[in-house]
């Protein structure tokens, strides 16, 4: 991606006549000056702020209006400058001569009047000087000639680094409020996320109160509806709906929910009617919901097991294994150990005798006697399957699996799975600062790194002290800051950056991110899902 460009600008008495011929305005013919050399102004593609000449390079010029012209990229005549019929001009505002006028809301206006987007758009820069020797007509001032134009920019390619919007709704409008995690099908034309964004266009709820989950057809631009009662139009969930994660195939979704009208079931213990958080699965194909969660008790953060997607994995307090603590003595003491289980995709969606990974049992981990009765604390969230499905990455909320970790805050590991399954940190507990977390953690697609959000600057470069994302290669040891803008390092991300994600071909890899100067059509401070291409 291109980082600034040039935009020459001419005098007005050097201007030929295929410039005059694009005039804003009815032309003038300015009064005699000096010849004025060109100068060049400049357009930062980090920051889209175009910088006007200096008032000495023409003192006639009262102040420029800045144009924009956007191009579709199949549009021929893009290429010598012409209007085209498939361009759109906008107005990006007046700029007094040596000042700065930011056009990244304007460029974004220029795309939403065009009909096209960042990804198969170009644009041109224009100046048209206005004349500060000649009366005003009313309250407007003519402008002369236009400049010649900028050289072209192609939108796809000024997106720091090709970061895209996932998080639009079917207009390609930013969602409104609130999108976080994504989950993409393995050839990243689908993802998946939550928002309480009001502008949606679905069925969901309005009100901007709770999380709702929607499917984004990067192919179509189509925004629907996931987290609803079996059917076409089945009822939109009515309370909190998140977490969701995406089949490899793209035709099913698992996702965590607090409604009491997904649920199908007519048992007299259901997940409409039992108070806690279950997993449902959408079957985008046949539009069926189904809880394959236990009733009765709670269920987070389920996924899709890449290499057998028939198999799903979720953290519950469900308590199947007759050395697991007992039900009775959870409600006993208010502490109900969550332990990782999975659930094969069948008619039946019984959990099996005992979990893949239980803390208390696990005699490696860090009990003592004061520690909730010796039986460890925090809750495993997030679970990840590894790309054979042989290893299961998580987070510890708030709990320490290890006398060694020097603290209580979240921290990442590993599970491989067995009949005696070992657990080891996946970054070390003495790499974040006292107070610190990684959490959110992701496979690469190859099993060889993953991705994490931390608050911890884990490079020289990283100065931003916000949370950024990070690739940590498992084989060399190294960290890769990924929620960056193309002027990295010179320039940082403005926001803070959650969860990352690959599509598990990996040719997709996204971030969740509040930052305003990694995309484009990012015109928001609010949580947004941005992607681009892997490679890059």
């Amino acid at each position: 991606a291109t980082s600034d460009f040039s935009v020459a600008l001419l005098s007005r008495n050097s201007v030929g006549a295929s410039a005059k011929s694009n005039t804003v305005s009815s032309a003038i013919t300015p009064p005699a000056r000096p010849t004025v050399a060109p100068t060049v102004a400049r357009v930062d593609a980090s920051t889209w702020n175009v910088v006007a000449p200096n008032s000495t390079v023409d003192p006639y010029v009262d102040s420029y209006q800045v144009l924009l012209r956007i191009f579709n990229t199949s549009d021929v005549n893009s290429t010598v400058g012409s209007v085209g019929p498939l361009a759109q001009t906008v107005s990006a505002g007046n700029v007094a001569p040596g000042a700065t006028l930011n056009i990244r809301t304007a460029v974004t206006n220029a795309l939403t009047a065009s009909g096209l987007s960042a990804a198969n758009a170009r644009l041109r820069v224009y100046f048209a000087a206005r004349n500060a020797d000649v009366p005003a007509t009313g309250s407007a001032k003519k402008y002369s000639s236009l400049s010649p134009a900028s050289s072209l920019i192609d939108l796809s390619a000024t997106s720091s680094p090709g970061w895209s919007l996932a998080s639009s709704n079917s207009s390609a409008a930013n969602l409104n409020n609130a999108v976080f995690g994504a989950s993409w099908s393995s050839d990243g034309t689908k993802v998946v996320f939550n928002s309480t964004a009001t502008n949606h266009g679905t069925t969901a709820s309005t009100a901007g109160t709770f999380h709702s989950v929607f499917l984004k057809d990067i192919s179509t631009g189509a925004l629907t509806l996931v987290s609803r009662a079996t059917g076409s139009s089945g009822a939109a969930n009515n309370a909190s709906s998140a977490y969701p994660q995406i089949s490899p195939d793209g035709t099913k979704v698992i996702f965590q929910s607090d409604s009491t009208n997904l649920d199908p079931s007519a048992a007299p213990t259901n997940c409409n009617n039992d108070g806690k958080t279950n997993i449902f699965l959408r079957d985008l194909t046949n539009n069926t919901t189904t809880c394959v969660s236990k009733p009765g008790f709670n269920a987070y953060d389920a996924d899709f097991n890449p290499a057998n997607p028939r198999e799903i994995l979720m953290s519950t307090n469900y308590n199947a294994d007759a050395a697991d603590v007992p039900s009775a003595l959870c409600a006993a003491d208010a502490w109900c150990p969550f332990d990782i289980y999975t659930v094969t995709l069948d008619s039946s969606y019984a959990l099996p005798a005992s979990p893949v990974w239980s803390w208390e049992n696990d005699v490696t981990a860090y009990h003592t006697p004061t520690n909730n009765n010796g039986k460890g604390t925090g809750t495993p969230l997030f679970a990840d399957f590894s790309p054979d499905g042989t290893k299961i990455l998580f987070q510890l909320d708030s709990g320490k699996y290890s006398a060694a970790d020097p603290n209580t805050t979240r921290d990442v590991y590993i599970i491989t799975r067995g009949t005696t399954p070992t657990v080891v940190p996946a970054v070390p507990f003495n790499l974040a600062a006292s107070g610190q977390t990684s959490n959110y953690p992701n496979w690469a697609p190859d099993g060889k790194g993953i991705l994490f959000g931390t608050g911890t600057a884990l490079s020289a470069t990283d100065t931003n002290g916000v949370f950024d994302i990070y690739y940590h290669s498992l084989t060399t040891g190294d960290y890769k800051i990924v929620s960056r803008p193309d002027t990295f390092p010179t320039g940082q991300s403005n926001g803070a950056s959650y969860v990352g994600e690959f599509s598990g071909s990996g040719n997709i890899i996204s971030i969740s991110s509040t930052a305003t100067n990694l995309s484009l059509a990012d015109v928001d401070a609010q949580e947004d899902i941005l992607y681009r291409q892997a490679s890059e």
